[in-house]
């Protein structure tokens, strides 16, 4: 029975059993392939060995899997399974030897946002697998196109995964991975640039349950710059040409976690953080470089808060900072106005006062997908000069970052800039100097890099303090110690193209109003332009109205103008209509400026200028512009014409001038003129180079520095200098050239008047400062009668005609009088005439006197002459001649005698 038992069923059993072990190799594969199918496991190939009472050996196993998150391709050689009766009996795992493992993950960018729950809690599933130990292996991962190559050790323990890898990226750059995946779900991962050294990651990240889901803590850190291509996730700006110098991003995170996990184990990421709550904070420390920026800092705080059911949020705490030097000499701006304005040192920060919501945006346009950053809150932003001389705050809101080179929002500005001379040569050519120039307002910004563009709001003011005119100090001054502010009633519209370096504009209206002054302000008009064609000028027009002028001595006064202006080729022409009340009525003129060579051209006009007002207060300033005689008469009548042409530039300075007089009417001390009529011309040469700030006016014959001359041609209805007839000059014209100021060489080409019913005439007549001048004048048909008259003698009558030469003196020296004196004379008759002398009844005269009646009682004469001349005590001395015949005299006898006198004159 036992041996037909063993015959016809043990040996067959016996026998079945040697088949299929002898057929291992063959069966084996086919089961799996059957149970493995499931898993969606394909192109499975197994190569197996036979197994021993200890061990199996399989010499090569590969699969391809197809999941959401793409395709996974894997080969395993030289595997060993290590195991014991006793391991299979409690139905563990055997001990898994890898020799050498290949792999290849290419991954779905549809499947991206899945994530294995095992790469989070692996006490989930580590407690399941083996222990195994993989000595080889190479897995080759592709994200999106983007390569990498990993190779190293696997090793699983009772303590854990641990993974040792090198990673080659797409940069061709080799990183070196230590990962340790905890029975405890703490996962910890380092990454190093190269072996044995400090790591440039790192990373640990804890995931426990929590009533039906898990909190998810950790932190972690990494070294800028070798992470530089992971900052774009992080700040999703254009970072491409920035290279980061040193750098570091550590945060810290602690975030509740739905459990909803699919049956493999999956989970979809957008879902879980849709769901999630909790706060991963930043905190990002680096210095860059780029193209347009010499120097970059970043020292920011950011938190992500996660909320169910709402997209997450990024903020940028409080205290977060950006400091960027831009590197104006890589860009197309013209240097030499960055140059001028010292932006070259310029620095810029941006601050957080407060928290900042930063909202990522993506817009779609045929070029592709393009992320911006919104900041949703202000941000104060600080533009300064190392060496203050500007500094502008900025508080920034509705702020938009597409670029490190691309940022638009709203500022609103406020700061100063200190005009210096010396790095903005321009300023030394406005007829005013601005010191200092402060502004406030709101501008709407946009920096593409290929346009910017500026909205200035409505309101915005640009304010100018220790307004002075470019004359001396004490002399005249406008709006001094004052402010002038520039503000605009519209949006102004500006725009820079950087590439073609030129601007174009809206049209633009803004005022100029002083603070301290009364004024209704000036109104400027820009019209719409650009810089772009060299052949169409920019235009526009202004408007001042009534505004009061203060100068030092001198009363208050307004003034009003219109006009237009242009800009075309370098060269600023201004035409105006001005109105100074109450002294010029109209002002016409034209004002040039050509930027290129640094010159000045001023054209004015004014009629009718009604003399009176003007001159009484120009006399206020005697002292202070050191003014000529001439121009401190009290004029009570007349009205001029001025004419003036101005040039000036920073070495020269000269003008021509011309004035029309007409019915003029003034006095001084001791003169009085009458209806004067005449026009003068004024030529003024100053040449600052050889002057210097401090230069005088040299005077006679010693160099000077300027050159003021003048040409005259006046005439007049009368000159008096005293109340007699005799005290008079009827309608004298006179011709002559001035040379000087405020001392004044006068060159007297020619003089005629009518004195005493005949005439006066002098030629070639010179009058030097600080000199005894001597004029010679030649009188013609002088009536006696009147001439007698200026002489104390009551008693003396006569009729005829003399002429002559005079010589009048004026002495200018220190010492003397500066007043006119006769100094001598030579007069003769010119026809004959008679004379009459009488003395009173009650005076008793001498023998001589009453001999010297006899003759001149009825004298009549052919011939007489004088000769006036002064004594040794310098009193006048008249030499008289008289050739003639008295008929009560000797019988009418011919008379030839002589008579010194000395007369009196008034």
């Amino acid at each position: 029975m036992f041996r037909l038992l063993f015959r016809y069923l043990l040996l067959p059993i016996i026998a079945l059993l040697l088949i299929c072990y002898a057929a291992i190799p063959l069966w084996v594969p086919s089961i799996a392939v059957m149970l493995l199918k499931p898993y969606n496991w394909q192109e499975i190939e197994l190569n197996v060995g036979y197994p021993s009472h200890e061990s199996w050996h399989i010499k090569q196993v590969s699969w391809r899997q197809i999941g959401m998150e793409g395709n996974f391709t894997a080969t395993l050689k030289d595997v060993s399974l290590a195991y014991t009766w006793q391991s299979i009996n409690n139905r563990q795992w055997p001990y898994f030897s890898v020799g050498e493992a290949s792999a290849s993950i290419e991954t779905n960018p549809t499947g991206l946002p899945l994530m294995p729950i095992l790469a989070l809690i692996p006490s989930q599933w580590l407690l399941e697998w083996p222990q195994f130990k993989v000595h080889k292996f190479e897995l080759d991962v592709g994200i999106q196109g983007q390569k990498f190559d990993l190779s190293g050790q696997l090793t699983n323990q009772s303590e854990g995964l641990s993974i040792l890898s090198k990673i080659a990226t797409p940069t061709q750059q080799q990183i070196y991975l230590d990962a340790t995946l905890g029975l405890d779900d703490q996962v910890d991962a380092k990454l190093f640039a190269t072996q044995n050294s400090s790591p440039v990651a790192k990373i640990t990240s804890t995931v426990k349950p929590q009533g039906e889901g898990y909190v998810w803590q950790g932190q972690g850190a990494v070294n800028l710059a070798y992470g530089q291509k992971f900052l774009p996730e992080l700040l999703p700006i254009e970072l491409a040409q920035t290279t980061i110098t040193q750098g570091k991003l550590s945060s810290h995170w602690k975030i509740s976690l739905p459990a909803e996990i699919d049956k493999q184990n999956y989970a979809d990421v957008d879902a879980w953080l849709n769901k999630a709550q909790g706060e991963l904070q930043s905190q990002i420390q680096l210095a860059a470089k780029h193209p347009n920026v010499k120097e970059l800092s970043i020292d920011a705080s950011l938190t992500q808060i996660f909320s169910p059911n709402t997209k997450p949020e990024w903020r940028l705490n409080e205290g977060s900072i950006v400091r960027i030097s831009p590197a104006w000499d890589n860009t197309t701006i013209d240097p030499s106005l960055y140059q001028s304005l010292l932006l070259e040192q310029a620095q810029l920060t941006f601050s957080a006062d407060s928290p900042v919501v930063i909202e990522r945006v993506q817009t779609a346009n045929f070029l592709g997908a393009k992320t911006s950053l919104i900041l949703k809150g202000d941000i104060n932003a600080t533009l300064e000069n190392t060496h203050s001389v500007y500094q502008v705050f900025g508080q920034l809101t509705q702020l938009q970052v597409h670029a490190l080179n691309h940022w638009q929002g709203l500022a609103n500005l406020s700061g100063y800039y200190l005009a210096h001379a010396d790095a903005n040569p321009w300023m030394t050519q406005l007829p005013i100097d601005l010191r200092k120039l402060q502004f406030l307002g709101a501008v709407d910004f946009d920096f593409d890099p290929k346009q910017w563009q500026f909205k200035v709001k409505s309101d915005s003011k640009i304010s100018a303090t220790q307004v002075v005119s470019r004359r001396k100090a004490g002399t005249v001054q406008l709006f001094a110690s004052d402010k002038l502010n520039l503000t605009n009633d519209q949006t102004i519209k500006l725009a820079y193209l950087p590439e073609q370096d030129y601007w174009t504009w809206s049209n633009a209206f803004v005022h100029l109003r002083p603070e301290l002054i009364p004024s209704q302000g000036l109104e400027v008009n820009l019209a719409e332009g650009s810089t772009l064609l060299s052949n169409q000028p920019v235009k526009g027009s202004f408007e001042l109205r009534p505004t009061s002028v203060n100068l030092t001595d001198w009363p208050s006064f307004q003034v009003m103008s219109t006009g237009g202006f242009n800009w075309l080729d370098g060269q600023l022409n201004i035409n105006f209509n001005s109105e100074l009340s109450p002294y010029i009525s109209a002002l016409n003129g034209k004002y040039t400026w050509r930027a290129n060579t640094a010159d000045h051209q001023l054209l004015v006009q004014a009629k009718d200028v009604a003399l009176p007002p003007l001159m009484t207060q120009l006399n206020q300033l005697e002292n202070s512009l050191q003014l000529p005689a001439p121009l401190l008469a009290n004029i009570t009548r007349g009205t001029a014409d001025y004419e003036a042409d101005w040039h000036w530039s920073r070495d020269n300075l000269s003008a021509n001038q011309k004035f029309n007089y007409s019915f003029v009417d003034a006095h001084s001390e001791n003169l009085k003129i009458k209806g004067l009529t005449g026009q003068s011309q004024f030529d003024y040469k100053l040449n600052r180079v050889q002057s210097g700030q401090n230069a005088e006016e040299g005077v006679g014959g010693g160099p000077k520095t300027s050159q003021f001359t003048g040409t005259h041609q006046i005439k007049a209805e009368q000159m008096n200098w005293g109340p007699a007839v005799g005290q008079k000059l009827l309608n004298p014209q006179l011709s002559l050239s001035t040379n000087g100021w405020t001392a004044v060489t006068y060159q007297i080409d020619k003089i005629e008047a009518e004195w005493l019913g005949g005439s006066v005439l002098g030629q070639n007549l010179s009058i030097q400062p600080a000199l005894l001048n001597t004029l010679p004048i030649s009188l013609q048909g002088i009536n006696l009668k009147d001439l007698i008259n200026l002489a104390k003698t009551p008693n003396l009558d006569a009729n005829g005609e003399v002429s002559g030469d005079v010589n009048m003196a004026l002495d200018l020296t220190s010492s003397g009088n500066q007043t006119w004196r006769v100094s001598s004379a030579s007069l003769s008759s010119s026809k004959a005439g008679t004379i009459q002398y009488k003395t009173n009844d009650d005076v008793d005269l001498s023998d001589r006197a009453i001999y010297l009646q006899e003759i001149l009682s009825e004298f009549q004469f052919q011939h007489i002459s004088a000769q006036l001349t002064h004594n040794k005590n310098d009193k006048l001395q008249l030499l008289t001649r008289f050739v003639g015949t008295n008929d009560n005299f000797e019988e009418g006898k011919k008379v030839d005698f002589s008579l010194t006198l000395n007369p009196q004159f008034h």
